[in-house]
């Protein structure tokens, strides 16, 4: 459930683990490591569990802003695309008004 060994919590729990006891000797970064892989799980503290959910929201935030900014350079390209071809229908308008002026 916590993801950390069974050993190592009979041990970090001061549990003897019989005939182990005398093969599994873990170093203390080991322990450690194991054991903050429980702490959301055993917390008190909201704070973890706070650091975490604004983690997220930081993330998706940070995906959405990503998505925003390539909506934006898309949505500016069309803009773009959209003015030159009103101008160019423009020019041919009066290219047209002028030769039929002219035929006149």
């Amino acid at each position: 459930m916590s993801g950390m060994k069974p050993a190592v919590i009979e041990v970090t729990m001061g549990h003897s683990i019989g005939v182990s006891d005398s093969y599994f000797r873990p170093l203390e970064s080991e322990l450690l490591e194991e054991y903050l892989k429980a702490v959301p799980l055993i917390a008190i503290s909201e704070a973890q569990q706070v650091r975490q959910e604004l983690a997220q929201t930081q993330q998706t935030y940070k995906l959405e802003m990503h998505d925003l900014k390539s909506l934006v350079t898309t949505l500016q390209s069309q803009v773009s695309f959209l003015s030159s071809s009103i101008l160019s229908a423009k020019v041919q308008a009066l290219q047209v008004q002028s030769q039929s002026q002219g035929h006149t």
